[in-house]
Formats: structure tokens, sequence, C-alpha cells
């Protein structure tokens, strides 16, 4: 989903506003010809060190690390308690999707997600001017992310493609944090 939201971000700023992005795994990127010319995609694991000339580097950025004082974090997380079905028209078949969910959720109860609390996370590490947006996406956008998400269930996704087809998708609110790192 990143992918969506940076090359989208590159074709509405200035050609002077390099985007990068960074993923584990660049299959999924799109080829560099189609790619807005500030817009590139680097491979990095997040849980390896963070390459040197990326240190400080971003004005903005999904990964504290990178970030220099004054610079701002943003995360965004998906709201998996909101988790619900959307048609694009009234009575539109969504058994196969609820049962998806079903098979996705988790039986225990007592691991409901803790990122809900990410602005008070986000405050007690020193982060200030922190703002959270709570959203649902457009029905177009919430379409294109349930289709990224059906790749996790490839096999049970074909018995969802007729109900897909016809306008149903998984639905979901996001939710947003941005804070301002202090200066040090």
């Amino acid at each position: 989903m990143g992918r969506v939201w940076l090359t989208d971000m590159g074709v509405r700023l200035p050609a002077i506003v390099q985007l990068d992005g960074l993923d584990i795994s660049l299959k999924a990127t799109p080829p560099a010809e189609w790619l807005p010319s500030n817009v590139s995609f680097r491979e990095w694991d997040i849980r390896s060190d963070v390459p040197e000339d990326l240190v400080g580097q971003y004005d903005i950025v999904h990964v504290r690390l990178l970030i220099f004082p004054g610079g701002y974090l943003q995360w965004d997380e998906v709201d998996m308690s909101s988790l619900r079905t959307a048609t694009a028209q009234p009575g539109g078949k969504t058994e196969g999707l609820k049962s998806l969910i079903e098979l996705s959720s988790g039986q225990d109860p007592r691991l409901p997600p803790t990122w809900l609390h990410l602005a008070e996370t986000a405050v007690k590490a020193g982060l200030r001017d922190v703002q959270t947006v709570k959203q649902d996406a457009p029905g177009y956008l919430a379409f294109s992310m349930h289709e990224c998400n059906l790749v996790i269930h490839k096999l049970v996704a074909r018995a969802t493609g007729k109900e897909t087809s016809k306008g149903a998708s998984w639905d979901f609110t996001r939710w947003t944090i941005v804070g301002r790192k202090g200066s040090s």
C-alpha cells in the first residue's frame, strides 16, 4: 500500500520533492519507467541496521530512526477491529468475504490491537504536535487495498472472486498519527 501512496504523492508534488520507498522486497514495485521522476524504491529490511546514507535525511518518514530533529514521523495503521464488508451495490453478496474475515480473525479475545494508543506512545517517546486522523477509505481506494490484502489468502480469494468482481470488498478504518521530533 505504501507504494500506491508514494507514487500518488510523486505526481502531486513538485519534481524537486524526492520520494524514496524502502521495502524488504521490490517484487511488487512498478517498473522504474512507470514511476514519477521524483520517486525511487530501494530494498531494505527494517530489522537490519539503517543504511548510513539514510540516517537523518528525511523530513517525513515512516521509521523513527531516520528522522532528524524537528522532522516528522507519520505512522499509518489499519484498525483490524473495524474490519467489515462493503458493497458497491445494495444487496451485493459478501458471504465468501465474511467467511474469510472469520478465518482471518484472531480467535483469542485477549489479543486486541494495542497500537490504537499510538498517539499516547508517540508523546511518551518525545514527539510534539501529535495529531491523529481516523478515516475510512473511499470506495475506489478500499477496493485497491482489498485486492492487496487478498494476496495473503490467494487460494481463498479465488472463492470470493465473483463477489469482488461485482463490487464487494473488505472495508476498515485507517488511523494516521503524525508527530514532530523534538530538538536534540
